[in-house]
């Protein structure tokens, strides 16, 4: 038995394009943004941040991704429940 390779159709083809042009106008949106970003699950847990200039980071990003933001930030300026 023989396995036979299927092209994509169109359609995939199409719409797996428009998902990275989407992601590229994404990107360029972002590094064009002279503010910090972070990106939180519900958790408060960091999964991605944004920082044109890392030297505007309160911590190194080995340090706050994917923690809680409650577990890295000072006391005096956690979020409260």
């Amino acid at each position: 038995m023989t396995k036979k390779t299927r092209k994509p159709s169109s359609t995939a083809r199409r719409a797996k394009e428009a998902l990275l042009a989407g992601q590229a106008r994404n990107k360029a949106v972002l590094a064009a943004m002279p503010d910090l970003m972070f990106g939180l699950s519900r958790e408060g847990e960091i999964l991605y941040y944004n920082a044109p200039d890392a030297s505007d980071l309160y911590r190194k990003p080995e340090a706050f991704l994917g923690k809680r933001i409650d577990e890295i930030l000072p006391s005096h300026v956690r979020p409260t429940a």
